[in-house]
């Protein structure tokens, strides 16, 4: 079985080529211009040196160019390793000595950062983004061809992605492309998500929440991805009411997001499947999310749940806020006491009052 993204996206590509598939900013660009790219990246990258099974890092915010290095990555049957912005030097340097990549793709506004890091280990390639991208082919795209995919079996290593760090240094978390597509299928079986959905990723994508929530999916089933370098609450707003269809947050950012001047007249009920999740979900943030037409759902989860572990039906947002729901389809949980380690019982009533 096959489960690579690139395979499944240059489908997607090869079906409605001219479909716009990201949108980073201001600019547009096709899913023809896309799978061009990833194919042509995922040249460089072997030409590079780069082997199936070896890591590919990609420091930067949100943007094409980290959708294309993960497209790239699965391609030539690598592991995408994202990296946040905000690291230092120091914590870059501590990152790429544990994830060992063979190549790093640095955003151009963290050159200067990475540079050094980078040349401080010989064994690392550092692959400048380089005409391998859509800015650069444009145009040209269809003088690329797309090639075939490395196969990536369901037990294959996907992504290493890492913690937030809040308990010690960031760990590394191993996922799967059978992580992946689960988690796609949990997704897609418990919100009002479709083929041409408008992903709104404002949620950095180096997290797996901003990546694997709604916007990996719908890339390589031929939707949208809007993605933006940084959250900023007022644009955010206007994005929701403008078209977007899914978004991913943590509750400061919808928080944010009522502040804003237009909130209380706006609509956006054309937001079929929101998820706030990281922190602890106020009920009336919810409620007044609900009033605007928008059903935040709320779900609880951890990178290595890739990301989702449980849900609230969208019919219950209100009536249940505050719950972290019901076990996505395919996953299944305990509840076990932290000190004896005694998994408490669920009975029917218990379910039900948990639902």
């Amino acid at each position: 079985m096959d489960l690579s993204p690139a395979a499944a996206f240059a489908h997607a590509a090869y079906r409605a080529p001219g479909a716009t598939s990201v949108v980073d900013e201001d600019a547009r660009w096709t899913a023809r211009q896309v799978a061009a790219a990833a194919a042509a990246l995922a040249g460089e990258l072997t030409a590079a040196g780069v082997r199936p099974g070896d890591r590919v890092a990609h420091a930067g915010r949100n943007s094409v160019e980290l959708l294309v290095t993960l497209l790239a990555s699965a391609h030539a049957g690598a592991v995408f390793v994202p990296l946040g912005f905000r690291l230092s030097a120091a914590e870059a340097g501590a990152l790429l000595d544990h994830a060992e990549p063979s190549a790093l793709l640095v955003d151009h506004d963290l050159a200067d950062v990475y540079r050094d890091v980078a040349h401080a280990r010989p064994g690392l390639s550092l692959v400048p983004h380089g005409h391998a991208t859509p800015r650069a082919l444009g145009a040209d795209a269809d003088a690329h061809p797309y090639g075939e995919p490395t196969r990536c079996a369901p037990d294959d290593l996907a992504v290493l992605i890492y913690t937030s760090g809040t308990s010690g240094r960031p760990k590394g978390v191993q996922l799967t492309h059978g992580n992946l597509w689960w988690s796609a299928r949990n997704i897609d079986a418990t919100f009002d998500t479709r083929a041409d959905d408008v992903a709104l990723a404002v949620a950095p994508m180096s997290h797996i929440g901003g990546l694997n929530a709604f916007v990996l999916r719908t890339l390589v089933r031929g939707g949208t991805v809007l993605s933006r370098r940084a959250f900023d609450a007022e644009r955010s707003l206007a994005d929701l009411v403008g078209g977007a269809t899914t978004v991913f947050g943590v509750p400061a950012m919808f928080g944010a997001i009522t502040r804003c001047p237009g909130f209380e007249v706006a609509d956006l009920s054309g937001v079929r499947a929101a998820i706030v999740a990281g922190a602890p979900v106020p009920p009336a943030l919810v409620r007044t999310f609900a009033a605007r037409g928008m059903h935040l759902q709320q779900s609880w989860g951890m990178s290595e749940t890739g990301p989702g572990a449980t849900y609230l039906p969208q019919r219950w947002t209100t009536a249940k806020a505050g719950s972290a729901g019901l076990p996505l389809p395919w996953t299944t949980l305990r509840l076990a006491d932290p000190v004896s380690g005694a998994v408490t019982p669920v009975t029917a009533g218990a379910t039900g009052a948990a639902g």
